[in-house]
Order: C-alpha cells, then structure tokens, then sequence
C-alpha cells in the first residue's frame, strides 16, 4: 500500500498531549505499555510489508546488536550489495516490492540474519490481543496486517488496501477499549484493538494480485492514482508489472502476526556468527530458493478468554 495521501488516523505528534488527552489515568497512573525504542520509517513506494520488516530489524539491531540486516532500499546505503526490497524482487517473486505472504517476509528476515520468526495465527480476539501485548513485553515487535481505508483507519476491503504496521505498544484509552500504538509512514499513529482485529479477520486467504504502473520514477497501482495531482498520469506509463498470485496453500495475511525474534548473542567467528548465517553473495541459499518448503514455525492459537485477565495486569506509568 502506497501511502503519500493525507492521513486522518489518530497520529501521535506530541507524546505528553497524547498521554493528557487519550490514555486512561487512575490514582496507579497512565495505562500504557511501550516496548523497545522504534524509529519509525518513511515509506516510498509498494513496499508496506518490506517497510514494516525493515523497521523491525533496525529496532532490534540497535536494541540488541549481534545482527545488522539489509537496507530497506539500495539508495539508502549504495555500498550494500543487497536490500530487503532487492531479496523480495529477486528471490521471491515480488515485481516492485510487494509481499502478500507471512512466510516471505520470514524468509526475508532469515536472509537478515535473524533467523527465528514466528508467524501466529489467532482466529479469537482475546488470542490476538495476548500475542501482541506478550510480545511487546518480552522485547520484541508484532507486525500486523489489516485493510486501511482513504483516510487509514482500519477497514473491511477483502484484502483490497491490504497493509502493514508495527505495534511499538499498547495502552487503554478514556472509554476503556484497548487500543495499539503502531509505526507506519515515519510516525506513529493509534488504532482500537478490536477494529484492528476485526479489518485483519476479514482478510482473503489469497487475495487478488495487483497490477502497477510506472510513472516517472515510482509505481502506482490503480487505486492510488485517485490521491495524486491528474497530471502526474496524462502521459502513458512507462512500464506495466502484474503482481503473482499467492498459493492457496500460503493462506496470506488473514489473522497472521509475524514476530522476529531478538537475536542471540554469538561469537563473531563462531558456527553461528552473521557471516555464515546471513545472506552474503557466497552463500548458498542465493542459488537454491524454495519459499514454501521453509521451515518456518507456525503457530496456531487456540487459547481461552483472557482479555479480563489482560487487561488487569497491564503494566502501568506512574504519573
């Protein structure tokens, strides 16, 4: 999802005014719950789940060391050989930068380095909820997959505006709904829980594959170029890409939540060390690829009620 248009979504400019104004307070103090630091990333292009990843990554590179992935893009460090972007197009089939699958994006984050990714499957809210707030609390970071609207709030579209952020914390708002902080666009914004989880139920399985075209110096796809100045599409494109469809068997997005695990601490010329582990040009997962063979762990989630449980040990501010 291309993001360069005018946003309504809840975003957070100013953290002390955001604390006064939308977080619950009792005599305990704010109910909120950030996770480790994020520095949310601006987004150029068709690459939202690429995007999401990166973010990731560098959180918990300059949280934890050990591992130091790929740039999102070749521009942003020329002398890299590789990007995430460029893993996406040249091993897994992306045409200009979109993922509609959980499994390539963990793939992708094990050609970073990090190779322990779970990808959680939970059908029932309060099982959404609990791998979410439990993985900010253990120093790690969900990326979520929902439908956004023109305005980017969540939204029902059958996977139409399909997007991705990152959950950077969590907090209950003054009418007592949880809601998650996310990082998407080079800011942070907030969203209701439960809105976000009924726009990522509704998700297809496989969903429809985009078609882009390239103006200038970007790709569009179709329903972006309502958000843009008419001119900028008066001549024809230079260049047109359709999308791959996604296997059946991957499921997509559909109540997926991917989490990169923080990495383990290793011994710069040891067997598990970066050099051997990540992708380098040397390495033989560049010239043997098989995506959904990966053994990849999948979670399926299928937990009791527990949101009261929840939200009574939430971990509180003092004020």
């Amino acid at each position: 999802m291309i993001s360069f248009w005018v946003l309504i979504m809840p975003a957070i400019s100013n953290f002390e005014h955001f604390l006064l104004t939308e977080v619950r307070h009792t005599y305990s103090g704010y109910a909120i719950r950030m996770g480790i630091p994020v520095i949310p990333q601006k987004q150029r292009g068709q690459i939202c789940k690429l995007n999401a990843l990166s973010v990731v990554l560098n959180s918990l590179h300059h949280t934890y060391g050990e591992v130091q992935p790929f740039p999102i893009r070749k521009d942003k460090d020329p002398l890299n050989w590789m990007s995430i972007r460029q893993l996406a197009k040249t091993y897994y089939g992306s045409k200009v930068g979109e993922v509609y699958s959980a499994k390539i994006l963990a793939a992708i984050a094990a050609d970073c380095g990090f190779k322990e990714v779970t990808i959680s499957h939970a059908v029932y809210f309060d099982d959404y909820v609990k791998m979410v707030t439990s993985t900010i609390e253990a120093g790690e970071l969900p990326i979520l997959f929902y439908d956004i609207d023109e305005n980017g709030e969540p939204a029902k579209m059958n996977s139409f505006r399909e997007h991705a952020t990152v959950v950077a914390g969590y907090f209950i708002n003054k009418n007592a709904e949880l809601c998650f902080i996310v990082s998407q666009w080079g800011k942070f914004y907030w969203a209701k829980a439960e809105d976000i989880f009924d726009s990522a139920s509704q998700l297809s399985p496989c969903r429809k594959p985009e078609v882009f075209y390239k103006y200038g110096a970007e790709w569009y796809c179709m329903n972006d170029m309502k958000y843009y100045p008419p001119e900028l599409f008066a001549k024809p494109p230079s260049e047109r890409r359709a999308a791959s469809a996604l296997p059946e068997v991957d499921g997509g997005l559909k109540n997926k939540i991917v989490i990169v695990r923080k990495p383990r601490p290793a011994y710069n010329h040891s067997f598990w060390s970066q050099s051997l582990t990540a992708l380098t040009p040397q390495h033989p997962i560049v010239y043997s690829r098989n995506i959904w063979s990966k053994k990849i762990l999948l979670v399926k989630i299928r937990l009791s009620k527990a949101s009261q449980a929840l939200l009574s040990s939430l971990c509180w501010i003092e004020s």
